[in-house]
């Protein structure tokens, strides 16, 4: 019976009564299985060329039964090349250890089928079908490497991590770790690579402060930190003075207002209105109201030898005295005396009140500013009426009264002057006599 052969790798059956028997098993089959799975054999290439194996013979030895393909060749690592092997019969695989030392990539064909690129300097395993070339393994339960798998190949060569760990590329074939930063800190990038802050720089949207004083304003300042502005004095304004931002007072912009000037202008007070010596306050209705004219406490005029009114300020330039059913116990005259801060004045007056131009109803004094004759005094006379105290110029002040005797139905008026040795601070009312006391009444002032 003649010999047949295998359909896959073409081994040989041999016949019966096959007369050749040790040299059929030997060549045609010992060997031939030897070389299909131990079997190596070196396939040349050409840079862009096709290398193709012949298909399997029966019986006899080729190249295509071999179980490793060792790719040989000069190529360019830009270079590629082919190597064709031939395709099973339908439902057979044929296993291929291909290594590729050719220099660049090579890709494992058959005929029209599908193909495997090998990348120079790596072997694989390769399965051959009718249909084309497959890789023979892509999945793997579990697998544990001896070293770190590479980024060349996919993996971080990384071996261990420390919790909070980032990883970037640090080249173009490598993976590194970037350990975590401090809390808070912000992930930014350095010469291209990651790396943490504490403080955001400009560059990155930050100010490029760890800390900021509560209400300041913020100026920019290129890329390096932002400057700050403190607020500065209560009613201070933000002011550009051609270079930078500035807390500055308003009255250093604009100039106080004259009557000859203008500029900012200040409300006054109503104590500058009684003053009445600033020139670039402006004045309210309410504040001319309140400083126009001041009246003093009233005073009981039912007891003691003498009233005092004292704190007259020194802008007061006319003090109107006012009586309302004044009395004393005795007949003497009332007489008003002023001063200053060095007490009240009971000398250098020249003062004249009268109620007729007969003899005996006029009366003098250069202790005060007296009000009324002596005859027209007295117990029983309830006095009512004013005496004005102008300021003529420096500390001149010259006096008219008129004073109506309710009891007596006398009117008397007077008139006087005195210079004093300072500013007016002080009015007395008192009497000529110094004895005769106050028994009835009240008594005010009023100045502006």
């Amino acid at each position: 019976m003649a010999n047949t052969y295998t359909t896959g790798l073409k081994l040989v059956k041999p016949g019966l009564n096959d007369a050749g028997w040790g040299t059929t098993v030997n060549d045609r089959l010992t060997d031939l299985v030897d070389q299909a799975v131990v079997g190596s054999v070196d396939v040349a290439v050409t840079s862009g060329g096709t290398t193709t194996l012949p298909a399997i013979a029966d019986g006899a030895s080729s190249d295509a039964r071999n179980m490793t393909l060792v790719i040989t060749g000069s190529l360019t690592s830009v270079q590629t090349a082919t190597v064709r092997v031939p395709a099973t019969v339908s439902g057979i695989a044929k296993l291929y250890s291909v290594t590729n030392s050719a220099g660049g990539t090579v890709t494992v064909e058959t005929s029209g089928g599908a193909s495997v690129a090998v990348p120079n300097g790596k072997s694989m395993l390769l399965r051959v079908t009718s249909a084309g070339v497959y890789e023979a393994v892509n999945y793997s339960f579990s697998l544990s490497l001896g070293t770190a798998l590479p980024a060349t190949s996919g993996g971080t060569g990384q071996s261990s991590y420390a919790v909070g760990d980032l990883l970037y590329a640090s080249s173009t074939t490598a993976i590194s770790k970037l350990t975590v930063g401090a809390t808070n800190a912000v992930l930014t990038v350095a010469a291209g690579i990651p790396s943490w802050v504490t403080t955001l720089p400009v560059a990155s949207g930050g100010t490029g402060a760890a800390t900021l004083a509560a209400n300041n304003v913020l100026l920019g300042n290129g890329t390096s930190a932002v400057q700050t502005v403190a607020p500065g004095t209560a009613g201070n304004v933000l002011s550009s003075n051609g270079t930078t931002w500035q807390s500055v007072a308003v009255s250093t912009l604009v100039p106080a207002a004259t009557d000859t000037v203008s500029g900012v202008v200040e409300l006054a007070t109503s104590a500058e209105v009684q003053a009445g010596t600033d020139t670039t306050r402006a004045v309210t209705p309410a504040t001319l109201h309140a400083g126009s004219l001041v009246r003093g406490t009233v005073q009981n005029s039912t007891s003691g030898t003498s009233i005092d009114f004292t704190s007259i300020p020194s802008w007061a330039k006319r003090v109107t005295i006012m009586f309302s059913a004044v009395s004393i116990s005795g007949s003497s005259s009332v007489l008003i005396q002023i001063g200053d801060s060095g007490g009240i004045e009971t000398t250098g007056y020249d003062s004249y009140a009268l109620y007729s131009v007969s003899a005996g109803q006029f009366i003098s004094s250069t202790a005060g500013f007296v009000l009324e004759p002596t005859g027209s005094a007295g117990p029983a006379i309830s006095r009512y009426g004013t005496i004005v105290l102008v300021n003529v110029t420096g500390n001149v002040w010259v006096s008219s009264s008129a004073i109506f005797g309710a009891s007596g139905g006398v009117v008397s008026t007077g008139a006087g002057g005195k210079t004093l040795s300072d500013v007016l601070d002080r009015v007395r009312v008192t009497t000529v006599n110094g004895t005769d006391t106050f028994d009835a009444g009240q008594i005010n002032i009023m100045y502006e």
